[in-house]
């Protein structure tokens, strides 16, 4: 029956698969002290890497920084989750809840790309509208809806559109094209 299966947790990170085996191991054994100093010993090594990572990430001016800066919060959730689901976890690590940071993180980068996208729409030619279109809906993938990107990703795919006019074609020369 797959419902009667204990909750197992996987490592965000292959780094941190030393410190999600303690957690699994302290769930299923909870007095197990080799997984208790474990717990301590990676979970400490872990929050660190991860809280040192997205502080480089949220300084930084490469334009990926909020999806590397959303995995290195996602991963600090996923550690915080995991050590919520073992017994008296607080007498050997202090878990910090990560989701208003990575709420606010996505409505930073939503924002961010927002205004991008405002600029390129503003200028009105062909490649602007098309960027403009990309830009308004990544904002809105960070947060769904985001202002009214939706909205403006749709006029801005419109205003790309480039309507091509055929005319027939006359015929000056007749005895040219008789054959075909």
């Amino acid at each position: 029956l797959p419902g009667c299966g204990s909750t197992k947790f996987r490592a965000p990170v292959s780094e941190d698969k030393p410190l999600f085996s303690a957690i699994n191991e302290l769930i299923k054994r909870p007095d197990n002290a080799k997984a208790q100093n474990d717990l301590t010993y990676f979970f400490n090594q872990a929050v660190a890497r991860h809280e040192e990572a997205a502080s480089v990430y949220r300084n930084s001016a490469d334009p990926a920084r909020w999806d590397k800066l959303l995995k290195e919060l996602n991963a600090l959730q996923s550690i915080y989750t995991a050590t919520q689901a073992i017994p008296n976890a607080t007498r050997f690590v202090q878990p910090k809840n990560y989701l208003s940071e990575l709420q606010a993180t996505r409505e930073d980068a939503a924002d961010f790309y927002w205004q991008q996208a405002m600029d390129n729409f503003e200028k009105e030619d062909r490649q602007s509208s098309l960027l403009a279109y990309d830009l308004f809906r990544k904002a809105s993938s960070y947060v769904n809806g985001y202002k009214d990107a939706n909205h403006l990703s749709q006029e801005a795919w419109e205003n790309s559109i480039v309507n091509v006019v055929v005319l027939p074609v006359q015929e000056n020369y007749p005895t040219f094209f008789r054959e075909w």
